[in-house]
């Protein structure tokens, strides 16, 4: 966990590189049950869809759907709305 950690708080100078580790992070996390982090991280690097898979696992709804609105996955929120909105 702390490589992750590490990986998401690197400062790099290329955007390029920095999104290898943000996505790095993002599956570390993800692989240890971290669902959040996961999601914060590819949330960064404008994985939206990744992300709102990742907060669907961690129970998180409103960043579901906050995800989706940035990433103008609007299908996707209408769908989790139908899911959830009862």
């Amino acid at each position: 966990m702390a490589h992750a950690y590490h990986l998401r708080g690197k400062g790099q100078t290329s955007q390029l590189e920095r999104e290898k580790c943000l996505k790095e992070a993002a599956e570390l996390f993800s692989s240890i049950g971290k669902k959040v982090l996961a999601a914060e991280c590819f949330y960064e690097i404008a994985d939206y869809r990744t992300a709102v898979e990742e907060y669907e696992k961690a129970g998180d709804f409103a960043k579901c759907l906050s995800a989706c609105t940035d990433g103008k996955l609007f299908e996707i929120g209408f769908k989790l709305l139908g899911r959830y909105g009862d």
